[in-house]
């Protein structure tokens, strides 16, 4: 199982969407260039995923030690 990964390759499935198409989210605003979300939203996992990574791999041993050692904004 790796809810992650189905979500980042979901997120690879709406490059395929036209840039002019008219993207409708359930909060905010209306947007269209859906590929530059798609990019932010990966790039922001990436990153993401790296941080927790790397506070695993220094020592980390349960889901609270690794909350309270990543950044939080």
């Amino acid at each position: 199982m790796d809810p992650l990964g189905e979500f980042v390759d979901s997120l690879n499935l709406l490059r395929n969407i036209d840039e002019s198409t008219l993207v409708l989210p359930g909060h905010e605003w209306p947007f269209d260039r859906l590929t530059d979300r798609v990019d932010v939203l990966a790039e922001h996992h990436t990153l993401r995923l790296d941080e927790i990574e790397g506070v695993v791999l220094g020592g980390a041993t349960s889901v609270l030690e690794v909350a309270h050692a990543i950044g939080w904004s």
